[in-house]
């Protein structure tokens, strides 16, 4: 590669001012991608200081095109490392030091491009870390249901001229990239985690596409990364999966057949400079942005949304479920709650981000190893003659089934497999006929004052197994830490 595009690739610097809206639904992080870097503003293509409102990311164009406020607190040059701790101490890429253009000529003098967060500014107001303040965002705005992020690629950009002097020496590349990548990852899984511990809303991290083809390979080595730590978070017990968003494949499929992003419109174009020789910029053009802003509005349709047909994507918010309706979710998520009040719901191998309340009415079916990070709570259903099922799900908090003429498999001994609950599980007060086998639970199993049929056999309880005032019950097989009441010999 020319050391003319080298400059280009290292050019991600510079920002602007203060944000001050309070009301915002939509969190964006990260580095110059969301942030909408523009480098024909900036020297040596221009000696003018721009503003804020002069740099558009796809985080702006999604907010106008799904009607949310968002605050984007992206800062050009940011790598994984100066995300959670921006002591200058930390190399980046322009985020909280200078950033250095080198010259392609001797004839002509580098360009030093301040910080860009002490010099113009971001598009919000904050002085540490992006980490600090993304989580003191998420404390404090309980109405946010949309975060996104992009980090990675600086930490990529700051040894790209090692790489590069490599040439084609697969062990140099190795000794290079290798430790840069181990410590992205460990890097990531911590941004994750921390957004993780206040936020359950919609998270989608951005893979990076290819500036040009010679960095195919290295930009994904870096997306393999990126999407292995989110793999390995998202399939943890209680985890709130992360929707990654294919940022390298849409520029991929957009840039047929030449595989040339630049080629095809995707980059900002650069004037004639003798800085650079290169005709593109690595950051996104207006139509590239528009493409990545399109991955984020697929991922995330607007929150408090009445359900009713097949979906299989991620929902942001809230899903209700009436009657004459059926919302069927087959795999996605949905980050919110679900509350059904009529009609019918089905959730197969899906994951709900809160608590899924069935109150009063319909029928449902939650199978295909489904999992519920909240609670999953059932009452006050009509006579029925259709059997609900609840059968192979993870529910981290308690599964509740109470004072209902409707009957229900919670488990079965064929073709409904028993579920793994993480509180108690809690079964009264029903005229409906109750089974309940096969259930691995991590508190107490309770089952009392039922008027309707009732089985409980083949459940693992970590806890206690407490039976009473049921009027037909039986068992076998169970085992815990306690069996009392009619339970007591099950």
């Amino acid at each position: 590669m020319h050391s003319t595009a080298i400059v280009s690739l290292l050019l991600t610097a510079l920002s602007a001012p203060v944000f001050a809206q309070t009301d915002y639904t939509y969190l964006a992080l990260g580095d110059s991608v969301p942030f909408g870097m523009n480098v024909t503003l900036l020297p040596p293509y221009s000696q003018r200081m721009p503003t804020p409102a002069e740099f558009v990311g796809y985080p702006e164009a999604v907010a106008a095109a799904i009607h949310v406020s968002e605050l984007n607190a992206s800062c050009p040059g940011e790598t994984s490392g100066s995300f959670i701790n921006s002591s200058v101490n930390l190399p980046d890429n322009g985020c909280n030091s200078p950033h250095v253009v080198p010259s392609p000529s001797p004839d002509l003098p580098p360009v030093i491009l301040r910080p860009a967060k002490t010099s113009f500014g971001l598009h919000a107001a904050y002085t540490g870390a992006q980490m600090d303040f993304a989580v003191s965002q998420l404390k404090a705005n309980k109405r946010i249901d949309l975060v996104t992020l992009n980090i990675g690629a600086n930490d990529v950009l700051l040894v790209l001229p090692q790489l590069l002097q490599c040439g084609g020496d697969s062990t140099c590349v190795q000794n290079v990239l290798g430790p840069v990548l181990l410590t992205y990852g460990a890097n990531l899984g911590h941004i994750l985690t921390g957004i993780r511990a206040h936020y359950r809303g919609t998270l989608i991290l951005m893979t990076y596409y290819s500036p040009s083809p010679p960095l195919d390979g290295v930009t994904a080595a870096l997306n393999g990364v990126m999407t292995q730590v989110a793999a390995g978070l998202s399939a943890k017990p209680g985890f709130v999966p992360i929707t990654v968003a294919d940022g390298f494949g849409a520029f991929q499929k957009a840039s047929t057949p030449s595989g040339d992003a630049c080629q095809a419109g995707l980059l900002i174009q650069l004037p004639a400079s003798p800085y650079d020789l290169s005709p593109c910029d690595i950051h996104p053009s207006p139509l590239g942005r528009d493409l990545l802003a399109g991955l984020v509005e697929l991922a995330a349709p607007p929150a408090s949304t009445a359900c009713n047909g097949t979906y299989s994507g991620t929902f942001v918010g809230d899903l209700n479920v009436a009657s004459g309706q059926t919302c069927m979710f087959v795999g996605g998520v949905v980050t919110g709650n679900i509350m059904q009040t009529g009609g019918n719901l089905v959730l197969s191998g899906t994951t709900v981000g809160g608590n899924v309340q069935v109150q009063g009415g319909g029928t449902f079916s939650i199978d295909g190893f489904a999992r519920i990070v909240g609670n999953l709570q059932i009452q006050n259903l009509p006579a029925s003659p259709a059997q609900n099922q609840v059968c192979g799900l993870s529910v981290s908090g308690n599964l509740t089934y109470q004072n209902s003429n409707a009957p229900v498999e919670i488990g079965a001994a064929t073709m409904c497999p028993g579920n793994t609950v993480g509180g108690d599980l809690q079964v009264g007060n029903n005229a409906g006929a109750v089974g309940i086998t096969g259930n691995i639970v991590f508190g107490n199993l309770q089952v009392q004052n039922d008027t309707g049929s009732t089985m409980v056999s083949g459940n693992n309880v970590v806890k206690n197994l407490q039976c009473s005032g049921n009027t037909t019950i039986s068992s076998s097989g169970n085992t815990a830490s306690q069996k009392q009441g009619q339970c007591a010999t099950f």
